[in-house]
């Protein structure tokens, strides 16, 4: 918990981007080709034509790449992509996905593995889906414990009216603070249907008894928070749930912009009860108290594949063990995407920089993966 709130202090400090995301999220059907492969040599692209899981000269399938919905995790989704091409795996992909789409994509064979697993709150679906078999395995950690969530107001309104509790929006007067649409009840921005921390924050809705008092505001996050922050620098009062690694707190800081909002006692579904006692993290600006009772345990981030894939590719199980992406350089490119560079050729290059900036740890891990691997070009 510390080193989560140690990674969400840096980026407090130092991710303060000069402009807000511009337009929509970039697509692979619209954005531009990728950029011409550097340092580090991956394996060619291969041709369209080519097919799922179809066995090249040298015995390695394609590899079929998913990524998710949120676009702070389409980066690692692009490390992930070189890695594996490290190895001589030709990759497919990625291609978006929402959360139960790729885990029941995963367990059937039709997909083979994203970068975007967040556990505890995937909890579910990895039961859901992978089963009493065991047909879905998160393997290795990419972020150790330093995803963290929770709810934020701006620090003017906090301070002006005593808010330092999501348990205070019951008072109508201050649930009024932020209703942006006359009905009684505040607005707050939250998560996009499908997305499981949207079923966390109906919970939590519920068990605070805020059910009527605050209203869940959905739809496709990126706009809806680059709305927020705009509203913010007008001097408007606001509400949402926001995560790190992100962009959004580089740009509000907490202790500066914002005060984390603390839940009356900490309360998560069922699927998710084995990170009850995790919850109140130290250390945490912005935050009434020490330690902050954030409603959230910390996550980490993991890749998730299907079972039978890593038993048959052996090398990428072993690479993937050992990957790790820190959390503040995931949130130094976040920033990157919120300064203009988040078409699909920018986010690659990103990769490809962060690669070669990483080189000689990631030859490492490719040849504990593969002692018989080519060799990484100068």
């Amino acid at each position: 918990m510390q080193r989560a709130a140690a990674a969400l202090g840096i980026l407090a400090a130092t991710l303060i981007p000069s402009l807000l995301l511009q337009g929509d999220r970039a697509s692979a059907q619209d954005a531009g080709e990728p950029a011409e492969e550097q340092t580090l040599q991956p394996a060619a692209e291969e041709p369209a034509s080519d097919q799922p899981g179809e066995q090249r000269a040298e015995g390695k399938p394609v590899v079929r790449l998913a990524r998710a919905t949120w676009d702070t995790g389409w980066f690692q989704a692009e490390v992930y992509r070189l890695l594996i091409r490290m190895l001589g795996y030709p990759v497919e992909g990625p291609v978006t996905m929402e959360n139960a789409e790729f885990y029941a994509a995963a367990a059937a064979g039709e997909v083979d593995l994203w970068a975007n697993g967040w556990f505890p709150l995937h909890d579910s679906l990895l039961e859901e889906f992978g089963g009493a078999g065991g047909s879905l395995a998160p393997v290795g950690i990419q972020v150790d414990d330093g995803a963290l969530q929770g709810y934020f107001v701006d620090a003017a309104t906090a301070e002006a009216h005593g808010l330092a509790n999501l348990g205070d929006l019951a008072d109508p007067a201050m649930a009024a603070l932020f209703d942006r649409d006359g009905n009684g009840r505040a607005d707050l921005v939250g998560c996009n249907p499908g997305w499981s921390c949207a079923a966390t924050i109906d919970h939590h809705l519920e068990a605070y008894g805020l059910s009527g008092a605050v209203e869940h505001v959905q739809g496709d996050y990126s706009p809806l928070i680059a709305e927020t922050v705009a509203r913010h620098r007008a001097g408007q009062p606001v509400l949402f749930y926001t995560w790190t690694p992100n962009w959004t707190v580089g740009v509000l800081a907490p202790g500066r912009d914002l005060v984390w909002l603390e839940t009356p006692f900490p309360s998560l579904p069922p699927d998710q009860a084995s990170g009850l006692g995790r919850t109140a993290i130290a250390g945490l600006p912005g935050c009434a108290r020490d330690p902050c009772q954030t409603g959230w345990p910390p996550n980490d981030i993991r890749a998730v594949a299907n079972s039978d894939f890593l038993a048959a590719n052996p090398s990428i199980r072993r690479l993937l063990e050992q990957a790790v992406i820190p959390a503040e350089d995931i949130s130094a490119q976040n920033a990157r995407m919120v300064d203009g560079e988040q078409d699909l050729a920018d986010i690659r290059r990103h990769a490809e920089e962060w690669v070669a900036a990483n080189r000689t740890r990631i030859e490492g891990w490719v040849r504990r993966a593969d002692p018989d691997a080519a060799p990484l070009d100068d």
